[in-house]
């Protein structure tokens, strides 16, 4: 893997795996989880994150010891990662520098004007004026991933997304479908380096938006 390379795997789930080799404290944490659709979703994300790494860079994820640092982030001494899931999907980024993901379902309840309010700074907002109205929800949902995405890069503990400006880092958007679904996923990393997609069972993945 070349140093600003990022490799992005993507999944739905269930899939056939071996649970028995998580870390106790990633155990730990799923467990803590009310929902069991959020366990499930924290569980195969971090089979594909073992997948990945062994894939990409013939790691071992338990003997990395990842740490949950005082942000909540997941790091480990080899590598970067960052994690995400939306209803059945599951994305995994891993590079050698900092880098951040967020996959998110295409959803115009709840990427509406009311939370574009909540999240957009000014000139986001007149951006998304200027749309017509088949591309104002997308736009939404793609603002909210790439957000998430710069978000998870930053480190930080706080998500205040009218405060993050997308256009201090490089990103890369794409659009997934999984059966009858569609999904917004994004990466986000300081160095404009490559992202390949590694793309697992039934899913079609677009050009970059």
């Amino acid at each position: 893997m070349k140093d600003n390379t990022i490799d992005v795997f993507i999944s739905d789930f269930p899939f056939e795996t071996d649970f028995s080799d998580v870390c106790r404290e990633r155990k730990e944490e799923i467990e803590k989880c009310k929902s069991i659709e959020t366990r499930n979703c924290k569980l195969y994300a971090w089979k594909l994150l073992q997948y990945g790494l062994k894939s990409t860079l013939k790691l071992d994820l338990n003997k990395l010891r990842p740490v949950k640092n005082a942000s909540g982030k997941w790091t480990c001494d080899k590598c970067e990662f960052s994690l995400s899931h939306s209803s059945n999907i599951v994305a995994a980024a891993i590079s050698n520098l900092p880098v951040g993901i967020d996959v998110e379902l295409l959803d115009e309840k709840r990427f509406g004007e009311k939370l574009l309010q909540r999240i957009a700074t000014e000139n986001e907002k007149n951006l998304y004026y200027k749309l017509n109205n088949p591309q104002k929800n997308l736009y939404i949902n793609e603002l909210w991933t790439k957000k998430e995405a710069v978000f998870k890069l930053s480190g930080e503990s706080s998500f205040l997304p009218q405060k993050i400006d997308t256009g201090k880092c490089f990103l890369n958007t794409r659009r997934i479908s999984n059966k009858d679904r569609t999904f917004i996923v994004t990466t986000a990393s300081a160095s404009n380096g490559e992202v390949k997609y590694h793309i697992l069972n039934d899913i079609k993945i677009s050009d970059s938006i």
